[in-house]
C-alpha cells in the first residue's frame, strides 16, 4: 500500500488566495494517482468549512498570532497523518516551520518544502528585518532540514540556489482546473462594457495602484476607451490596501471606471472569469499565479509582468507583457486592447494550460518525486541536485 503524505500548511482558509488553490489541486491530482493525503493546517473550522474539501482534514488552530504563536496540537495531527513525507507549503510561520523539522528529525523521514516564490528578490525585501529575524530564529534549521525543495519554475530554483540552499530542487509548475467553456449566467456587476479583470489578494505587490493610474493615462488619451472598457478589481483585503486603492481611484476620478467586488468564489468567481474580456496582473512578484492560469482555462487574454515567471505564456503568444510603470502600461493597453488580437491571445492560453498545467500532470510529478525520496531509485529530471 502507498504510504500517506501530510500535506502541511500555516493557512488552511481562503486568505491563503493562491497557495491553497495550489495545495488543493495538487492534492487532487495526487488523489487521482492512488497516493493517499493528509491534510493538516493552521485555521479554524469556520474558516475552512467553505473551501472545497473532500480530504482528509485537520485543522490546527493556533494561539495570538499565527506568525509567532504557539499551535498546540500541531505536531500532533503531523505524527497521527501516519506519513513518510510531510510536504509544506510556505515559510514564515514558526509554529509550523519547527513543527514540521521536530517531526522530520524525529521520525528519520523525508521533509518537501515549497516556498511558494517567498524566497525571490523582492518578496524577501518585502518586511526585510521581519524575515531575517525569522530566518535566524527558526526558518534556515528548516530550510536546511529540507530532503528537497520544490520551485514553481526556473526563477525560484535561481532564488533558492542564491540564498545557499544545496539541497535537491524539484521544478514543478503549478497546475489548473479546466472548466468547461459552456458560460455560467452573467455576473450581476455587468454594465455593458467589456472588463478588464484583476482577480486576487488586494497587496501592493500586485500592482493593482499600478493599474490604476495606467488605466486614468490611458482613458485620458483615448476617452472613447472607457466607454467601451472598465477596470473590475475583486479580491480579499489584505492589509487595508483596498481603502488605498479606493482613494486612489477618487483622485484619478475614476469611480465609474473602476468597480471593487470584494472576494467572490465558487460559481461567482467562474461567472466573473467566464464573462470577463482581458486579465491584468502587473506584479512584482510571484511564485506561479494561479490566477493567470485561471484566466486562460477561461480562454482569456492575460497583461501580466516577467515577474509573473510564466515566460511560457509569452512564447506561446497567449499573454502580452507589461512592466510596472502606469504609462508603460497605459501604452501598452492603447496598442494592444485589439479585439481581433485579444481572440487569438486567448485561444493560445486555453491550449497552453490544457498541455502543459494540468492537475493530472502536476500530479503524477509530484508522485515520482515522493517515490524517488522513498526510494533513491529512478531520480525524475524535473529534480536537480
Amino acid at each position: 500500500m502507498t504510504a500517506p503524505v501530510c500535506i502541511l500548511t500555516p493557512n488552511l482558509t481562503r486568505s491563503a488566495g493562491g497557495v491553497i488553490a495550489a495545495i488543493l489541486g495538487q492534492a487532487r491530482g495526487l488523489s487521482d494517482k492512488g497516493r493517499p493525503i493528509r491534510l493538516v493546517g493552521l485555521g479554524e473550522p469556520e474558516d475552512v468549512a467553505g473551501l472545497p474539501i473532500e480530504l482528509h482534514t485537520k485543522v490546527v488552530p493556533y494561539l495570538n498570532s499565527r506568525a509567532f504563536g504557539p499551535a498546540p496540537g500541531l505536531e500532533t495531527a503531523i505524527d497521527a497523518s501516519g506519513a513518510n513525507i510531510v510536504h509544506l507549503h510556505g515559510l514564515w510561520i514558526r509554529s509550523v516551520s519547527v513543527a514540521a523539522r521536530r517531526w522530520k528529525t524525529s521520525q528519520a523521514k523525508h521533509l518537501v518544502l515549497s516556498p511558494h516564490g517567498m524566497l525571490d528578490p523582492w518578496a524577501l525585501a518585502n518586511s526585510r528585518w521581519k524575515k531575517r529575524l525569522a530566518l535566524t530564529a527558526f526558518e534556515w534549521k528548516t530550510l536546511e532540514a529540507a530532503d528537497c525543495l520544490h520551485a514553481l519554475n526556473a526563477a525560484e530554483l535561481d532564488a533558492i540556489r542564491a540564498m545557499g540552499l544545496t539541497c535537491p530542487v524539484a521544478v514543478i509548475p503549478n497546475g489548473v482546473d479546466l472548466p468547461k467553456l459552456s458560460a455560467p449566467p452573467p455576473p450581476p456587476c455587468g454594465d455593458g462594457r467589456r472588463v478588464m479583470l484583476f482577480l486576487g489578494r488586494l497587496h501592493a505587490k500586485k500592482g493593482i495602484a499600478e493599474t490604476l493610474k495606467a488605466w486614468a493615462h490611458a482613458i485620458a488619451e483615448r476617452p472613447a476607451l472607457a466607454q467601451e472598457w472598465r477596470v473590475v478589481i475583486a479580491g480579499w483585503d489584505d492589509g487595508g490596501h483596498q481603502a488605498e486603492l479606493t482613494s486612489l481611484c477618487e483622485a484619478l476620478e475614476l469611480q465609474t471606471h473602476v468597480a471593487f467586488l470584494g472576494p467572490v468564489y465558487g460559481a461567482a468567481k467562474a461567472s466573473l472569469l467566464a464573462h470577463c474580456d482581458a486579465f491584468v496582473l502587473a506584479s512584482y512578484s510571484e511564485g506561479l499565479p494561479m490566477s493567470v492560469l485561471e484566466a486562460w482555462s477561461y480562454r482569456k487574454p492575460v497583461f501580466m509582468t516577467r515577474a509573473c515567471n510564466l515566460p511560457e505564456g509569452f512564447v506561446a503568444s497567449a499573454a502580452v507583457e507589461i512592466n510596472t510603470d502606469p504609462y508603460g502600461i497605459a501604452r501598452t493597453f492603447l496598442e494592444r486592447l485589439d479585439r481581433k488580437e485579444l481572440e487569438g491571445l486567448a485561444m493560445n492560453g486555453r491550449r497552453l494550460v490544457e498541455t502543459q498545467f494540468s492537475w493530472t500532470t502536476v500530479g503524477e510529478k509530484l508522485d515520482a518525486l515522493y517515490r524517488w525520496l522513498e526510494t533513491r531509485e529512478h531520480r525524475p529530471a524535473e529534480v536537480e541536485i
